[in-house]
This record gives C-alpha cells, structure tokens and sequence, in this order.
C-alpha cells in the first residue's frame, strides 16, 4: 500500500500514469472486493480524487475511468 501510495503522488508524470493506470485496472478485475473493503473510503477515493485533479489531461482522463468502474457501487452521499 506503501508504494502505491508514493506513486500516486510522484512528480513523475510516467510513473503518475502507471499508478492510474494500475487503478482502474484494479477495480475492473477485483470490483466486487474493492467495492466491499474498507481501502475503497480510506484510501482508493483520496488517491482517485487526487488523480482526477492532476495537472495532466491524461491522468485526469484515466482516473475518470477508474471512478466510471466503481460509480454504480457508492452511495449518493460519497458521490
């Protein structure tokens, strides 16, 4: 969680795309435990938001993606 973390937040604007790129991997191959752990409120929706404010088109654009695979499964209140 460590490193994911650090990429997520690197300067490194290939290293930034990986870690997005990772996450909306992630959710499309592992929704159903994603969307029931307790990862998803405490540290995959900060990173996403982090990510969907990313000074990169690309990066946004991903971390939209990412957000789109697990959107049907959140409550209306933490959309």
């Amino acid at each position: 969680m460590k490193l994911i973390l650090s990429v997520c937040h690197d300067n490194n604007y290939k290293i930034r795309r990986d870690g997005v790129i990772f996450l909306k991997e992630y959710f499309k191959l592992n929704k159903a435990e994603v969307v029931k752990g307790s990862r998803l409120q405490n540290v995959y929706l900060n990173e996403l938001i982090d990510f969907i404010n990313d000074e990169d088109s690309h990066i946004r654009i991903d971390a939209i993606e990412a957000f789109a695979e697990i959107l049907d499964h959140l409550d209306e209140e933490t959309v």
